[in-house]
């Protein structure tokens, strides 16, 4: 009965026929119509988020680092204890995860950092 309801008060936004049956409707008809009742998003609504949301590149251990940087696992355990991507780092116990979009990205501030220091742009 409440899915009756939805519907009819979504048809009757629609400005479509007043009257119709949950049976005579389509599939988009409907979800739509639970979409509106709920107060959901609308499918364009949700195409756009999922355009502009992206998925998180993640790896793990010292070895998913060392792959990242291209380095060797030394200097990956150099990198993470010196605090340069503590930020971007998740470690419980012997586990660590790396967020390696986040990671590239303070590894980057940091070059640029350094650079401005060594380089003589340090007012």
């Amino acid at each position: 009965m409440f899915f009756i309801v939805l519907l009819q008060r979504h048809i009757t936004n629609k400005s479509m026929i007043e009257n119709k049956l949950l049976l005579n409707t389509t599939m988009e008809e409907f979800i739509e119509a639970l979409r509106t009742g709920l107060g959901l998003a609308t499918t364009a609504e949700n195409s756009d988020d999922s355009a502009v949301m992206t998925k998180k590149h993640f790896v793990y251990g010292l070895a998913g680092l060392c792959k990242l940087l291209g380095c060797s696992t030394s200097t990956a355990a150099r990198i993470k204890k010196s605090g340069v991507i503590d930020a971007a780092i998740s470690q419980h116990g012997k586990i660590i995860v790396v967020d390696a979009d986040l990671a590239l990205e303070l590894l980057n501030v940091q070059k640029k950092r350094h650079k401005m220091v060594r380089g003589g742009y340090k007012k």
